[in-house]
Formats: C-alpha cells, sequence, structure tokens
C-alpha cells in the first residue's frame, strides 16, 4: 500500500519584493511640509486622481505541506522543508504578464533625440551650477526644477538618456551649497526612485554604496521634511529590490532601526486623518521594510548572462556576496503587533493593508517561526480583514494569501486556517490573470488538503478542484503554479473515490499530462503529478482506462526515465503502473537501455581512438617518406657534384700528360 512520502520543493517563488515606482510630480510642487499637498505617497505604481497608488507586484512563493494519516494507502503530500522565496514574478513593468494582459505602459523607450538633448541642458545646468559652489552664487530654484524635470523623463520611460545624469545628481546632494535645501535635495532622491525602479545594476553600474549614503544622510539631516522622506524611502525601496549589497548598505548603522521608528511616528500622525503627507511617508516606510525582508537572492539568469555578470564583478574585483538575512535585523518580533495595529488602524488604505501584509508573509517566510507565532491569530484576523475590505484589489488579495500560506506552514495546528477557503478561493476566481496570486493560492489549498478528509471535502463542496484545474489552464507556462495546482489535486484525491471520480470527470489528467510535458526537467512538478496519478490509478479500472487514454502511462515512463536517480518518482511511477493490468514497466528494459547506450559510447570510443592511431601512423608514415625524399635529394646533389668534379680532374691530368711530351 501507498504510504505519505515527503515531495521535495520544486523551485521557489519570489517572496513580495517589487520596485516602486516614483510619482509624477505637477508642475511646482507647494506646501508639502506643510501636509497640503497629496501626490504621490511612496506608493508602488503612479499615483490616481486621489493619490493612491496601484501597485504591480508579482510575487511568488511556494508554499509548504503537511502530512496526514495514511488512508486508504494513497499517497499524502508532505513538505516539511522551511518555507523560502522561490521563482522570481517581477513586477509587470519588466517582466510582462504572459497571457499579455497587463502590458508595461511605460516601457523604457529608445533614447528621442529631444530628450537626449533636454538631458544634456539639465546635466549642464546642474554642472555650471555645482562649479559656482558657493550658497550666494547657484540658482537653487533652477536646480530643483531641473531635477524635477530630470525625474519626470525617467517616469515617462526615458531612463536610458536620464541614467547619464547620475554623477551631476550625485554631486548636487554632496554640495555644501545644495546641503540644507530641502527641495533639492528631495528632488534628488525623487531622480534616484524613479531611476531604481528599472533594473538596478543596469542603471548603478558603479557608486550604488555612495548613493544609499548620501540618502541615508540626506534623510537624517532632513527627519522632519515628510517630502524627503517620501523620496528617500522611495528610492531606497527600489535599491533594496533582491539586491543583497544594497540591502546590506541600507541596514547598515541602525538603518532599519530609523526606518521603523520613522514609520512608528507617522502611523501616530496618520492615524488621525488630518496629515496626507505623513501617510505618504507610512507607506513608502512600510515598502522599504517589506522589500528588505525579501529573501530572495535576485532574478534567474540564463548561464551566458550569468558568466558575464561574475566576470564582470571578478573583474571589477566587487563580486556581490551573497547573505542570509535574519528577519530580525529588519524588524524585531516585538515589533509585529505594531504592524498588525497598522493595518487595524487604516483598515480603508489598501496600500498599507498591502504592504503590512506582504510584510508579514516575508518576516514569517524563514526563521524559527516566531513571527509567524506571533501573528497566528492576530496577524490572520487582520489579513482576513483586509483581503474582505479590499476584494477587487488584487495586490491586496495576492500578498494576504501569501501571508496566510507562511502562516499555515509555519503553524503547529493549521486546522484553524480551514476558515480562510472561502476568502482564498473566491480570491482565485475574481482574480484569474494574476499568476503570483494563482499559484500561491494553489498552495494553501494544497496545504489545507492535506490535513484530513473533513478539510478536503469542504474544499471539494466550494468548488475547489474547479478553481485549481482553472489556475493550470490559465498559468500554463508557470512551472510554480502547475506543481503548486498538481499538489492541491493529490492531496484532493487522497483517500477518496468520490474526489478521485470528480477530478478526473474534470479533465485533470490531461492538463496534469500536458504541465509533466511542458516542465520535463522540473523534479517539483514531475513530482506532484506523479503523486496525483498515482493516487488517481488507486481507483476503478473505468478512471485507469480513462488515464490512459488521456496519456498518463507515457507522462509516467517519461518521467521514470529522465530522472531514474530520483527514488521518490521510480515509486511512485513504479506503483502507479502495476496497477495497470496491461502495462508493467519493467526496469529491465531501463537497464537494457543503460547498457546498450554504454556498448554504443565503448564502441564509439573504441572508433575515436582507433582514429587517432591511424592520423598517428599516417604522420609517422609521413615523416619517414619526407626523410627518404630529403635523403635521396642529398645523394643526387653529391653525384651531381662528383660528377662535376671528375672531368675537372681528367682535363688536368691530360695538360699534365701534354707538358710532359713537350718537354721531351
Amino acid at each position: 500500500m501507498f504510504g505519505k512520502k515527503r515531495a521535495e520543493k520544486k523551485k521557489a517563488a519570489e517572496a513580495a519584493a517589487a520596485p516602486i515606482e516614483a510619482p509624477k510630480k505637477d508642475d511646482k510642487q507647494k506646501g508639502l511640509e506643510k501636509g497640503k499637498e497629496k501626490d504621490g505617497k511612496g506608493k508602488k505604481h503612479k499615483e490616481d486622481k486621489k493619490h493612491k497608488a496601484d501597485k504591480k507586484n508579482k510575487d511568488d512563493n511556494s508554499m509548504k505541506n503537511k502530512d496526514d494519516e495514511k488512508n486508504k494507502g494513497d499517497k499524502k503530500h508532505k513538505d516539511d522543508k522551511k518555507h523560502k522565496d522561490d521563482k522570481k514574478h517581477k513586477d509587470d513593468k519588466k517582466h510582462k504578464d504572459r497571457k499579455g494582459k497587463d502590458k508595461d505602459k511605460n516601457k523604457n523607450k529608445k533614447a528621442d533625440p529631444k530628450i537626449k538633448e533636454q538631458v544634456k541642458q539639465i546635466i549642464k545646468k546642474l554642472k555650471d551650477n555645482t562649479a559656482a559652489g558657493r550658497k550666494d552664487k547657484v540658482d537653487t530654484v533652477g536646480v530643483a526644477t531641473a531635477l524635477e524635470e530630470l525625474a519626470g523623463v525617467a517616469n515617462k520611460g526615458h531612463k536610458e538618456a536620464a541614467v547619464r545624469s547620475i554623477p551631476e545628481v550625485v554631486d548636487v546632494m554632496r554640495n555644501n551649497a545644495f546641503a540644507s535645501d530641502v527641495e533639492v535635495q528631495s528632488q534628488c532622491c525623487h531622480v534616484f526612485w524613479a531611476l531604481a525602479y528599472m533594473d538596478v545594476d543596469r542603471v548603478f553600474t558603479k557608486g550604488v554604496d555612495k548613493v544609499i549614503a548620501l540618502i541615508k544622510i540626506t534623510m537624517n539631516k532632513h527627519k522632519t521634511s515628510n517630502i524627503v522622506l517620501r523620496n528617500a524611502f522611495g528610492a531606497l525601496g527600489n535599491l533594496a529590490v533582491n539586491n543583497a549589497s544594497n540591502k546590506i548598505a541600507i541596514l547598515a548603522k541602525d538603518g532599519a532601526a530609523f526606518i521603523w521608528k520613522t514609520i512608528i511616528d507617522k502611523s501616530k500622525i496618520s492615524n488621525t486623518g488630518k496629515d496626507d503627507i505623513s501617510t505618504a511617508v507610512l507607506e513608502a516606510g512600510l515598502g522599504v521594510l517589506k522589500n528588505l525582508a525579501n529573501q530572495t537572492e535576485g532574478p534567474a539568469m540564463d548561464d551566458k548572462t550569468k558568466k558575464e555578470k561574475d566576470g564582470k564583478n571578478d573583474k571589477d574585483g566587487k563580486k556581490e556576496k551573497e547573505k542570509d538575512f535574519k528577519p530580525s535585523i529588519v524588524v524585531p518580533v516585538a515589533h509585529v503587533g505594531e504592524i498588525v495595529k497598522m493595518m487595524e488602524n487604516n483598515p480603508a488604505n489598501a496600500q498599507i493593508q498591502c504592504y503590512c501584509s506582504g510584510l508579514l508573509q516575508n518576516l514569517s517566510a524563514t526563521g524559527d517561526g516566531s513571527f509567524a507565532k506571533k501573528s497566528e491569530t492576530d496577524g490572520k484576523l487582520a489579513i482576513q480583514a483586509a483581503m474582505f475590505t479590499h476584494s477587487d484589489d488584487k495586490d491586496v488579495q495576492r500578498e494576504g494569501i501569501g501571508a496566510l500560506g507562511n502562516l499555515i506552514a509555519k503553524s503547529k495546528d493549521p486546522g484553524n486556517f480551514s476558515d480562510c477557503v472561502e476568502s482564498v478561493m473566491g480570491a482565485m476566481k475574481k482574480h484569474k490573470g494574476d499568476v503570483g496570486l494563482q499559484a500561491f493560492g494553489c498552495s494553501v489549498l494544497l496545504s489545507l488538503a492535506g490535513i484530513d478528509r473533513r478539510r478536503q471535502e469542504s474544499i471539494v463542496a466550494a468548488g475547489g478542484i474547479e478553481t485549481v484545474l482553472l489556475a493550470m489552464r490559465s498559468n500554463e507556462s508557470d512551472a510554480v503554479c502547475q506543481c503548486n495546482a498538481s499538489g492541491a489535486l493529490m492531496n484532493l484525491a487522497c483517500g477518496s473515490d468520490d474526489n478521485k471520480a470528480a477530478i478526473v470527470k474534470a479533465s485533470a489528467v490531461s492538463s496534469v499530462v500536458e504541465a509533466m510535458h511542458q516542465f520535463p526537467k522540473d523534479l517539483g512538478v514531475q513530482k506532484q503529478a506523479c503523486g496525483l496519478l498515482a493516487n488517481l490509478a488507486m481507483s476503478t479500472e473505468d478512471i485507469r482506462a480513462k488515464m490512459k487514454m488521456e496519456g498518463a502511462i507515457e507522462a509516467l515512463k517519461a518521467a521514470r526515465k529522465k530522472h531514474k536517480n530520483d527514488e521518490l518518482i521510480k515509486e511512485l511511477t513504479g506503483t502507479a503502473m502495476s496497477l495497470f493490468t496491461d502495462e508493467i514497466f519493467d526496469d529491465d528494459d531501463d537497464d537494457d537501455d543503460d547498457d546498450d547506450a554504454g556498448k554504443k559510447k565503448k564502441i564509439e570510443g573504441k572508433k575515436k581512438e582507433s582514429k587517432r592511431e591511424s592520423k598517428k601512423e599516417s604522420k609517422k608514415d609521413s615523416k619517414k617518406d619526407s626523410k627518404k625524399k630529403d635523403r635521396k635529394k642529398e645523394s643526387k646533389k653529391d653525384k651531381k657534384k662528383e660528377s662535376k668534379k671528375e672531368p675537372k680532374k681528367e682535363s688536368k691530368k691530360k695538360d699534365k700528360k701534354e707538358k710532359d711530351r713537350k718537354k721531351h
């Protein structure tokens, strides 16, 4: 009979760390220090008319699954490994949605000649003013306007042109003539906020540590200025996205403590509802902490890109060190209650709900479970309340489901989260196009379905099978979603013939087989899919016949052949194949194939060796022939020389004889 097994984690999904787009400014920014201006509040995306952000954050996270008792010999999923961040689902700004739904409207554009000239004039203005050096000789208003213009260029998608201005912006920040000017310093941070929205490594090829240090100095010098703090937090939040060395620089010298203290101070003012700019600072600060708490190492790179990057880093002598961040460095465990309190005090603010949920998600993803334990009760209720209030906001839904998944994974009693099924499935049905949300949702259902039969029945009754299959079919190119969905169906099929029949009737086998063909090298997808097929095979002959028609046997054989060294896949495929009466998976066939392959390799090796030897012999023969030819040539030369010498000797002899004859 089939007992419970552990399925290895396949790929990790990236925790919530996404770039924050700098807000676009009006022509003149007035009254911000007095809290009258509501433009841009440190949000992830552009401001709407009410200056509320539209965060675009695509992230994905893999969830852990819990064991259940053996039931009718079927296999259950278990994943007791730590819930870490996996596959990168970047912001739509950087990576377009696979289905092409959320296309990037602010795509990085080719440098227009007019834009180039505009940036050139801005750089000249900045250079002229920094060269003046003295406060009475510089045009602070003109510099602030030029910087605002530059941020606007970057925000419109002309970042490549704006990147050339980085050295001049750094010089302005460092110049004593502008050190005390709030408007100039805030606009410098605004420029870095906008530029860091694109790939940080491409924009800040060198000197990023200097930029971070200058931003932190500016924050400390102008800590009473809301506009400086908002723009500075926005820049740091983007610089912290999946970059270990930048996180270290931001956290250095009590960086996190300063950010946290500022957030607490602003949250007290924000609670009164009288100061919108303080709320903007609070939102931007939470965004920084959320990205700092993210554990991912960065975007996946192909081998060529990785070699180029490693080579460049080695050449510069600045190879980035990977570091595992402890959540306590960012936010102490004791302050989890403060995060929950911010959510309770700002129920209508979708941005705060989203960032707080994402922060709880990232903090709970790693460590010894102390964060998850601290936020399990109050945090769960606050997250559910946020999801209920902002059901139309896909970002709140995604971050909320991700946080619930991490809390379930760390919980000693995951059954306490059974009441989350409806809210999770409701979000999955409402936001079909969000890949990260669908992957998170499937992972939560996978975990809950692995608890016991009662949870399975409640999920199936609520339409769980159809919801999971819809997620699979809507995101066929996403391995994490396919892996989690297959695992959820595997657990739902465990121990229930009715569930198995429902899964097969919904044509789930063909979807799973397609996923196995789509990701043949992906261990996570193959293991979860093989587990599902093995569970389904432990049913009636009619179900097995339908499975066979939909290509289950070929998929099982392909998985076994591709991953022949994996013991779990061997066991799963072997058990499944043994249940088909007319199909027996013979391991000897594999061995024969291996033997044949070995023989072919040996024959090919011998052929290569014989070719090498023949080449060597031919070279030797050619050398011998060349030596013989040289000898022949030398002998001919010698003969010619001798033949030339002989007539001369004879003529001399004749001359002597003639002389002698004359004498006589």
